[in-house]
């Protein structure tokens, strides 16, 4: 998007940070090496004879530094490394302590969600030794593909065959409505429910439901809206005003317009919220609970 607009510094550091969480990636260092490259020239133009007689828009408009470089061009050469591997970084501060980067979302006469907050999200087969976070019984790779989320886009990087809306891909940013297919049958819909966030959801058909009837997970971008159906990421009945559900450093916080009930306790509009714990907001009501791996291990 930064370089749809020609906003060249935010590109650069965009492309800089998506090197960084796919370190094997050819295409993100080739994106990011273009990149400094086209600063460089428009320095080298500002700084000439020519530089006060460019507009702002004439020295931003955009180039077409990415026609090799797209996210469905062709795979590297043989030789050439894998088009991702897991981050290398640890997941920036502020997104929540221990024990709350995967978690069930119990939502009474809506269902359960698993809820998984790490940039970098592993999809595979259940009973793999490699332990996906989302683990599917489906006949697919140990870990198949990632789901990676960088400044708020989210990148699908395959390990195995995979098509999006019908077409194979190597990789591929991800918009909401995408169908996304695993090894030729496991299906899965990426979806992005409210502009309020950048959180995202991924829809399993009833013959890929996870365990304790799991059909749905959230990708969390540290706020998830409950509201009227259309306006929010959970839709629940009679709920006619927002309510945002937050993992900050110190944990999960929830705000409404109604009054909370924090395991039978009135909380006010703006609580912490424990694990383990019903929380009541007029008509919605939700509990939050650890979900350890396959194997019992976080």
């Amino acid at each position: 998007r930064a370089v749809a607009r020609g906003d060249w510094p935010e590109a650069l550091v965009q492309a800089s940070r998506l090197e960084r969480f796919l370190p094997d990636a050819w295409w993100a260092a080739q994106a990011h090496e273009q990149l400094m490259m086209v600063e460089e020239a428009l320095r080298g133009l500002r700084a000439g004879p020519l530089g006060d007689r460019l507009t702002s828009a004439a020295a931003r408009a955009p180039l077409h530094v990415f026609t090799t470089v797209g996210l469905d061009t062709p795979p590297p050469p043989a030789g050439a490394h894998a088009p991702c591997a897991p981050p290398k970084e640890p997941a920036p501060e502020g997104r929540g302590g221990a024990g709350c980067e995967r978690c069930l979302l119990w939502v009474d006469g809506v269902g359960s969600f698993l809820l998984l907050a790490p940039d970098c999200v592993t999809i595979g087969r259940a009973g793999s030794s490699a332990r996906p976070d989302i683990a599917l019984s489906a006949d697919i790779e140990g870990v198949h593909a990632q789901v990676l989320r960088v400044d708020h886009e989210y990148f699908l990087a395959p390990r195995g065959p995979v098509t999006v809306n019908g077409a194979s891909v190597s990789r591929r940013l991800l918009a909401d409505g995408d169908q996304i297919v695993l090894g030729g049958r496991s299906a899965l819909t990426f979806r992005l429910p409210t502009a309020l966030s950048s959180t995202a959801m991924l829809d399993l058909p009833a013959g890929l439901q996870l365990a304790r009837d799991v059909s749905r997970v959230i990708l969390l971008d540290q706020h998830l809206v409950f509201g009227p159906r259309g306006r929010a990421h959970i839709a629940a009945a009679g709920l006619a005003e927002r309510v945002v559900l937050s993992l900050g450093a110190n944990g999960f916080r929830c705000r409404a317009h109604a009054p909370l009930v924090v395991g039978g306790a009135p909380r006010g509009r703006d609580a912490e919220i424990p694990l383990g714990v019903p929380v009541e907001a007029g008509p919605l009501t939700f509990t939050l609970t650890s979900a350890p791996r396959e194997g019992g291990r976080p």
